[in-house]
C-alpha cells in the first residue's frame, strides 16, 4: 500500500470515526435536554394543576351522597385545571380514567410526600407517554392523579435530528477527505520527486538533484536529501580517487626503506672494511639494530595508513618531545649528509623556556622529518647548509637549494610527482615522500605548508595543530 493512501485512508477514517462519534455525543445529549425540558415543563404544569385542585377541593361543601357528590367535585376540578386526558384513582381504587392507560397503584407512594410529583415515560408500540402522577389526601381520603401526555412527536423530530445530524457528519467526511486528498497529493508531490531523483542516483547519475521549491519542512528534507546526494558523490569521487592513489602507494615502503637502508649500508660497510674500534662497532650494530626494528614497524603501519580502508589506520599518539624527532633524524641522516658533507643547524626558539612537547606517533613523525630533511639534503649542494627551525607554532625545515618553480607547487605532493624526473631518479627518488608526509600530518591534525623560491631555496613547515603543544620538561 502507497504512503499516499495511507495517509489518506487513515486520515478519512479517524476523522469519520470522531466525527460520527462527536456528532453522535452532541446530538444524543441535545435530544436528552430537549426531552428533559418538556417532562420539566409538562411535570411543572401539571404540579400546579394538582396544587389548584387540592385548593379548590378544600373549600367545597356539599349534600348529598358523599362518595358520588366527591367524585363528581374532584373529577370537574381536575378537568378545569389538568389540560388533557387523566387518570384518578381513590384509595387504590381506580374511579376514572381518559388516557386508555391501566395504571397500577402503587403502595410504595405512601411512603412518599405526596406533595412530591413522579414522571415516568412509557412505551406503548411506537407511542411514547409522559405519564405524570402526583398523590394528596382530602377528606380523610388518598387521591392519585395520573396525567399522560404524548411526546411521540418529540422523539420522532428529534431522531430525525439526530441522523440528519449523522448524515451531515458523514457529508462533511466525505467532502473533507476529497480536499484531503487533493492536499495530499500537493504535500506528497516533492517525495515523488525524491524518489525519482534517488531512482536515477541509484542508476548511477551522482548528479542528479531533486527541485527544491517550498520552503517548509518537505523543502527542508528536499535540501537535505540533494546534501546528502552531494556528499555521495563526494565519497564516491574520493573514493575512486583513492582506489587510483592506491595503486601508486604501493610503492611508498620501498621508499621508506631508501634512506635507513643507506645509513646501515653505511654502517655495515665500515664494520667490514674499517679497523673499528669495539666501542664503535657497538655503536654501529646498535643503530642497525635499532633501525630494523624501526623499520619493522614503519612498514606494518604504512601498510595499514595506505590500505583498502585508510580511516582504520592506528596512529599511537603520545606526549613527545619534538627535539626526539631531531636527534632521531640526525641520526637517521648522518651517513647520506656526510658523504655530501652538508651541515645541520638547529635553531630552536623556545630553547630557553623548555621542551617543545607535542602529541603524536614518534615513528610516523619521525619519517615525516626524515623525508623532509632527505628531500632538503638532495636540493642542496656539497658543503650546504640545511636549517632545523623549532617554535611552539610549527617544525620548519629550510635549505638553500635549487628551489621549486611556482607553478610546481600545487602538486609537489601529489604521488609519484617530480619536479625535475631525471634528477630524481639519478638520487633515487620515487616521488612518494611529501605525499606520504602530508598523510602523517593529516593523521595529526597538523598542516604541511612549503614555500619555495626556484634558484633560492625551500622552506618546509609541519604546522601544530592550536592548543595541543605547550613547553615544559619532559
Amino acid at each position: 500500500m502507497k504512503l499516499k493512501t495511507k495517509i489518506i485512508g487513515s486520515s478519512i477514517l479517524a476523522m469519520l470515526l470522531f466525527s460520527l462519534s462527536f456528532s453522535m455525543l452532541i446530538l444524543w445529549q441535545s435530544r436528552q435536554d430537549t426531552i428533559n425540558r418538556v417532562v420539566e415543563l409538562q411535570k411543572n404544569i401539571f404540579e400546579s394543576g394538582v396544587k389548584h385542585v387540592k385548593q379548590s377541593l378544600s373549600g367545597v361543601t356539599y349534600e348529598g351522597d358523599k362518595d358520588a357528590v366527591r367524585k363528581d367535585i374532584v373529577l370537574y376540578y381536575t378537568k378545569n385545571n389538568l389540560p388533557g386526558t387523566h387518570a384518578i384513582y381513590k384509595n387504590g381504587q381506580e374511579i376514572y380514567n381518559s388516557t386508555g392507560l391501566e395504571f397500577t397503584f402503587r403502595s410504595e407512594l405512601d411512603e412518599y410526600n405526596l406533595d412530591t410529583g413522579k414522571s415516568q415515560i412509557y412505551e406503548n408500540g411506537a407511542q411514547k407517554v409522559l405519564v405524570l402522577y402526583k398523590g394528596f389526601h382530602i377528606w380523610k381520603t388518598q387521591y392519585i392523579i395520573y396525567r399522560t401526555v404524548d411526546i411521540s412527536e418529540l422523539y420522532e423530530s428529534s431522531s430525525a435530528l439526530f441522523y440528519r445530524g449523522i448524515g451531515l457528519a458523514v457529508l462533511f467526511c466525505m467532502v473533507t477527505g476529497v480536499i484531503l486528498y487533493i492536499l495530499i497529493q500537493k504535500i506528497l508531490k516533492p517525495f515523488y520527486q525524491l524518489k525519482t531523483a534517488a531512482i536515477e542516483i541509484e542508476a548511477g547519475n551522482y548528479e542528479k538533484r531533486a527541485a527544491v521549491g517550498q520552503k517548509d519542512e518537505v523543502g527542508e528534507v528536499a535540501d537535505r536529501f540533494n546534501r546528502m546526494a552531494e556528499k555521495i558523490q563526494e565519497k564516491i569521487e574520493f573514493l575512486t580517487e583513492m582506489n587510483e592513489r592506491q595503486n601508486l602507494m604501493t610503492g611508498s615502503i620501498a621508499h621508506e626503506l631508501k634512506t635507513p637502508m643507506t645509513a646501515m649500508i653505511g654502517y655495515s660497510d665500515a664494520l667490514l672494511r674499517l679497523d673499528l674500534s669495539k666501542e664503535q662497532q657497538e655503536k654501529a650494530l646498535i643503530y642497525i639494530g635499532k633501525e630494523c626494528r624501526r623499520l619493522t614497524d614503519l612498514s606494518a603501519k604504512i601498510m595499514e595508513l595506505v590500505g583498502l580502508n585508510n580511516e582504520g589506520a592506528v596512529i599511537e599518539k603520545k606526549k613527545l618531545p619534538v627535539m626526539k624527532l631531531v636527534e632521531n633524524m640526525i641520526e637517521a641522516t648522518k651517513t647520506i649528509r656526510e658523504e655530501k658533507q652538508i651541515q645541520l643547524i638547529i635553531v630552536n626558539e623556545e630553547e630557553k623556556n623548555g621542551d617543545i612537547v607535542i602529541e603524536g606517533d614518534e615513528i610516523f613523525l619521525t619519517s615525516l622529518l626524515i623525508n623532509l630533511t632527505d628531500n632538503a639534503i638532495k636540493a642542496t649542494a656539497n658543503h650546504g647548509d640545511i636549517t632545523i627551525r623549532l617554535s611552539k607554532e610549527s617544525l620548519t625545515v629550510i635549505d638553500q637549494g635549487i628551489g621549486i618553480p611556482e607553478d610546481e607547487l600545487q602538486r609537489i605532493m601529489d604521488p609519484f610527482y617530480m619536479v625535475d624526473k631525471s634528477r630524481s631518479r639519478r638520487q633515487g627518488g620515487t616521488g612518494l615522500g611529501l605525499s606520504l608526509c602530508r598523510q602523517i600530518a593529516m593523521r595529526h591534525n597538523m598542516e604541511l605548508k612549503i614555500e619555495s623560491r626556484q634558484g633560492e631555496g625551500t622552506s618546509a613547515a609541519l604546522i601544530f595543530p592550536a592548543g595541543i603543544n605547550h613547553i615544559g620538561c619532559f
